[in-house]
């Protein structure tokens, strides 16, 4: 559980000393994204906020180039998420998967056309 809270405090710590890169960025996203595979379901929870905040707000501009194949990853990772034992917790996942599925122009298109 406190590792999110880390994750969390360093984005911030980043954003403020001006040290926000797209090298950081693509660290932190992928140890949040980690996250997703916890034991603990506060743990789950809590990552999936920070995912959803950092790519809905927080991807620096340095990172715009690389933020297509990101989002594609993080959506096929809660797509994944969508088959959990835990309903509470699919139902997180599936709120989270349509709002990162909208920041993403091909995904946009793709959702579009299938339905």
């Amino acid at each position: 559980m406190y590792s999110v809270d880390c994750v969390l405090l360093l984005v911030t710590r980043y954003r403020l000393k001006s040290n926000w890169s797209g090298d950081v960025f693509d660290k932190l996203y992928q140890v949040v994204l980690k996250r997703l595979d916890d034991e603990n379901d506060t743990v789950r929870e809590k990552a999936l906020g920070l995912l959803s905040t950092l790519f809905l707000q927080g991807a620096p501009e340095s990172y715009e180039h690389r933020l297509e194949p990101s989002l594609g990853l993080v959506y096929r990772t809660l797509l994944v998420h969508l088959d959990d034992q835990n309903p509470a917790f699919q139902q997180l996942v599936l709120g989270k998967s349509r709002l990162v599925g909208w920041k993403s122009s091909s995904w946009k298109t793709l959702l579009l056309v299938k339905w």
